[in-house]
């Protein structure tokens, strides 16, 4: 097919076919190789529109003579007309798809060398252009040319490849003549460019560009695509990265907003941006040194936003907090670095050093900016460097770390007395004027930016005020910066100066904000830590903003904002609460803080719709929020999880050895969801281990069942599939809530429990179990457990194959769930009625229901649901024949899986895609794929899963010839749906091992057949 018709025996022997109409023939059935053409086709295609019942009896002496050219055996008579068999490996133009789909995973493992020479394999295969001595008409002329898009398709993959692999130079030539001859493919010419760049010949790239303009204006009326205009951008501003990458990535962008009133610094700006743009052998590091207080922070991210597009892969960013007593750890920065560049939670190391390992290789290719403030230490920032030549890092630090070898340092000094003043007038909104109180308040402030800032926040507040009036209050030194010159002393002198200036209720509030581990924190903070009414806390807070004491970064949910602590100012405001406050009075303003904290937490695990467990407020007895201010803050749970995140996680790893009590659990299990939907399983686990503690040596029994409880939902539900783990924990969970009477914990250990023993193929412990829930269930009568356990039940009945009895559970827990808003069980049960259906052949009902699921779980980011429903979507378009769109919803399923890293869903995915190969023929790869995800499935224990997955392996087998291996593979199958109960299943699987197997393949004695 990949040039003239060429046919060849098994032993290398050439076949002849002359006759030109039995050339094309063989034409036609190529170009549908094991598809079904009609007669009238074929005639058509021999003799036109006019063919008639003499030529049908001419065609049929045309395929004879075929047949005996080829071999009788490899064309048969079907209903739908003639199939040519050819089988894999036997036809060039299978060969070539398998070879590049090969190279496509090799690319995506990283093995960018293995997948080039795949590629080149695959393009040797071509002769000439596809059908090349046919004349049959538009049939083959269609395939002909989508061969010839998937041939120069190849090429720009190949092209990409060797340009990533630093092979420009050498690959110029040859895709500089493919983009001349095929000059509208303008990825092929944007590959072109790059190539000539990085050869140094950039002009000649940019006159390529021109080229392709006039040409695309002249034949489509069309301007060049954005990747061809960034990249022409790119090259006329010189931009150091001259290599283009059409492949997309996650590229983050942490920078924080520059401030408003950067001032002076130009000199030390130039020669940052300049460093940090150079390239060579390795990265460009740059190193920034000063004393607290100096401004390195704003320094360095008005030089990160500045060369922020020479990283058009990303710009990371982190404070790490070097000069509080427990500076940010490596290991755990590395693990906000791997998230933030799309490495999910789950996946990610626990060494630093694997971290770090992996830090690097996933930068090696790419140009990111890496900006590492506050830094502590050599040992703390080495980890967090990368290593490729196209990365940059800027460090800043109280003093130089000279271990760290490559780096350039700058020593940024105070403020010349004119930027000073600059400074001071830009921040007080004074427009210059007052020149020498201008210059004598600069000086009284040592030059030292932070206490700059401030002074002139106190002027810009206070409309009255003047400079002069402002130097009148610094003249006094106790109420100026003291020992300017000895770095953390004048920091602290600083701070203590606008601390002083505060009234009573605001210094303390100020102190008691030292106290909190989460760096940015909402209005409500204020009122507890002073035990004072909503409106107080936040009047306060205004008075410390108006000293920039305190930040505004944004707002939060409800109408509040959310404030934020400078590091440094936290520092010493912990410092200040640790010595003026008593123990007593801080415990105090913690645990109000805490208590605070918790009933925010528990309303908004009680209000959100995302629950598959009884709410916590329902275990425990607690009444509803009511309180104004809990509505103010709380009409979006999700949103309110996300921005507490930090504080939610800081109270629950703060509280143990603190007098905390119930606080201790309460917290971590009223965030259970908004860890759970943000996939935050890490610290899922590490809160509620803390509070699971607490509890039990509080002897709190209630506690105690709620923590294990949630610690089951995590082992079954979670991305580790340890579902013996959760079984256990349920089961502890269950006895301790009989015991403390919660009759709703009993209905949702049971319900854990049964899911667990569902998902491992115990299908007579699960319906035990899920029966008994759902007892307990109705006779409470809460609509919220009766459509979770109707669910699990009707799911269970499912899985043992009786869709009958698991129908019209699913449809009433269907009906309670639409009436009571619960979205995450709505989601489930709509799956699960979609699956009956399925399963009972109405394929129409069965994507109705799916498709309503899929509506619903985007919209609130569950990503595990998602792929769930797109695994099932693509079963229902298979069994309907639909492969593209099959395909095309099972890759969707193992990207959205491996996002999130969720083993389940991936597996079942590779296990949908093996089907999918095995229907379009590709029984190699269908193999592969198979055996791939069951081997995952009997990893996690999933015997229902690994039963599907030795079916369809049976399948392959049968299809490709091998009736023992066939028999093998449904015989495991069989075995395991007897251990499940599935009857249907068992009957289905027993007609299979009773049925007559077929030929053996025909591969091993035909001739191979190539075009």
């Amino acid at each position: 097919m990949l040039g003239p018709l060429s046919i060849t025996t098994s032993a290398g022997q050439p076949v002849v076919v002359a006759p030109l109409q039995q050339r094309a023939i063989l034409h036609v059935l190529l170009a549908r190789a094991n598809q079904a053409v009609s007669p009238d086709t074929l005639a058509t295609a021999l003799w036109g529109e006019s063919a008639g019942q003499r030529e049908t009896a001419a065609l049929r002496v045309l395929i004879h003579h075929v047949r005996k050219a080829i071999g009788a055996d490899r064309i048969d008579r079907e209903t739908g007309g003639y199939v040519l068999h050819v089988a894999p490996g036997e036809f060039d133009a299978h060969e070539f798809t398998s070879l590049v789909d090969r190279a496509g995973r090799l690319a995506a493992a990283r093995d960018l060398d293995a997948a080039r020479h795949t590629l080149r394999r695959a393009l040797g295969l071509w002769r000439g252009a596809a059908f090349q001595d046919d004349d049959s008409g538009e049939p083959v002329r269609a395939v002909a040319a989508q061969m010839e898009d998937r041939r120069l398709t190849a090429y720009e993959d190949l092209f990409e490849l060797e340009i990533d692999l630093g092979l420009a130079r050498e690959v110029c030539a040859d895709v500089e003549a493919m983009a001349r001859e095929h000059p509208l493919r303008e990825r092929m010419v944007a590959q072109a460019m790059t190539a000539l760049a990085g050869s140094g010949r950039a002009a000649e790239a940019l006159r390529l560009f021109d080229r392709t303009r006039r040409l695309l204006a002249d034949e489509l009326g069309a301007d060049p695509d954005a990747r061809l205009r960034e990249l022409h951008a790119s090259l006329l501003t010189e931009l150091d990265d001259t290599r283009t990458r059409v492949a997309s990535h996650i590229a983050p962008a942490q920078l924080p907003a520059a401030t408003a009133h950067f001032t002076a610094r130009h000199e030390e700006v130039a020669r940052l941006s300049a460093g940090l743009r150079t390239t060579g052998d390795g990265p460009a590091l740059q190193g920034l040194a000063g004393m607290g207080g100096i401004g390195k922070t704003a320094l360095a991210v008005k030089v990160g936003r500045r060369v922020a597009a020479a990283f058009p892969d990303g710009q990371l960013f982190v404070d790490l907090r070097g000069c509080e007593p427990e500076p940010a750890d490596p290991g755990r920065v590395l693990g906000f670095f791997l998230q933030a560049l799309g490495i999910a939670a789950s996946v990610v190391p626990k060494e630093t050093d694997d971290r770090a390992a992996l830090f690097r290789s996933q930068l090696a290719d790419r140009r990111v900016l890496v900006v590492l403030d506050n830094a502590a230490n050599e040992a703390q920032v080495r980890p967090l460097l990368p290593a490729g030549a196209g990365c940059a890092a800027l460090i800043t630090s109280r003093a130089r770390l000279p271990v760290l070898d490559g780096v350039r340092w700058t020593d940024l000094g105070l403020l010349a007395p004119v930027e000073g003043a600059a400074l001071l007038h830009s921040v007080a909104g004074t427009d210059g004027r007052e020149t020498e109180a201008a210059a004598e308040v600069v000086a009284l402030c040592g030059r030292l930016p932070l206490a700059i800032r401030i002074a002139g926040a106190r002027v810009f507040g206070r409309p009255h005020w003047t400079l002069e009036r402002l130097a009148q209050e610094l003249r006094d030194e106790q109420r100026r910066l003291d020992e300017l010159a000895v770095g953390d002393l004048a920091v602290r002198g600083s701070l203590q100066l606008s601390y002083q200036a505060l009234p009573g209720d605001a210094a303390r509030l100020f102190r008691r904000l030292g106290l909190l581990g989460s760096p940015d924190f909402n209005a409500w903070v204020a009122g507890t830590l002073l035990a004072a009414p909503l409106a107080d806390g936040e009047r306060l807070l205004d008075r410390l903003v108006d000293a920039q004491m305190v930040m505004v970064p944004g707002s939060g949910p409800g109408r509040h904002p959310r404030y934020r602590l400078h590091d440094l100012v936290r520092l010493y405001a912990r410092e200040q609460a640790e010595a003026v406050e008593s123990r007593a009075e801080i415990d105090a303003a913690l645990l109000r803080t805490w208590r605070a904290l918790a009933d925010l937490a528990i309303e908004a695990d009680r209000r959100t719709p995302m629950r598959i467990t009884a709410a916590v407020s329902a275990i425990i007895g607690a009444a509803p929020g009511a309180d104004r201010w809990i509505e103010e803050l709380l009409p979006d749970p999700a949103a309110w999880y996300d921005a507490e995140r930090g504080m939610l996680i800081w109270a629950a790893s703060s509280m143990p050895g603190t007098p905390a009590g119930v606080l201790s659990w309460q917290i971590p299990a009223g965030s259970l969801i908004g860890l759970q939907t943000r996939g935050l399983f890490l610290d899922w686990r590490e809160t509620h281990r803390l509070g699971l503690a607490a509890a039990v040596a509080a002897g709190d029994i209630l506690g105690e069942a709620v923590m294990r409880r949630n610690l089951a939902h995590l082992e079954v539900f979670g991305p580790a599939g340890g579902w013996r783990r959760g079984i256990e924990e349920a089961g502890t969970a269950l006895t301790l809530f009989r015991r403390s009477g919660a009759p709703r914990g009993e209905v949702d250990a049971l319900f854990l429990m049964s899911a667990a023993h569902s998902r491992l193929g115990e299908m007579d412990e699960a319906l035990a179990l899920g029966t008994e829930g759902l007892r307990i269930a109705r006779a409470t009568g809460d609509p919220f457990d009766q459509a979770n356990l109707l669910h699990q039940v009707g799911w269970t009945h499912r899985m043992k194959g009786d869709m009958d009895t698991a129908l019209p559970l699913l449809e009433e827990g269907l009906r309670l769930a639409d009436d009571g808003g619960y979205t995450r069980l709505r989601i489930w049960l709509l799956i699960a009625v979609g699956i009956v259906h399925r399963e009972r052949a109405d394929l129409p009902a069965a994507e109705h229901h799916l498709r309503r699921a899929l509506d619903v779980a985007p919209a609130e980011r569950i990503n595990g649901d998602i792929a769930s429903i797109l695994n099932l979507l693509a079963t229902v378009r298979h069994r309907r024949g639909d492969l593209v769109g099959a395909r095309a919803a099972a890759e969707e399923a193992l990207r959205a899986s491996r996002t999130v890293g969720l083993a389940f869903t991936e597996a079942q995915a590779l296990i949908a895609l093996g089907e999918i190969d095995a229907e379009a023929g590709e029984l190699d790869r269908a193999r592969e794929l198979l055996a791939d995800g069951r081997d995952r499935m009997d990893q996690l224990g999933a015997r229902h899963a690994v039963a599907v997955a030795w079916k369809a392996l049976g399948a392959v087998e049968e299809v490709d010839g091998r009736p023992e291996a066939a028999h093998a593979a449904w015989r495991e199958a069989r075995d395991l749906f007897r251990r499940i109960g599935n009857t249907t299943e068992i009957k289905a699987l027993e007609a299979l091992l009773n049925a007559q197997p077929r030929a053996a393949n025909r591969r091993t004695t035909t001739p191979t057949t190539r075009s």
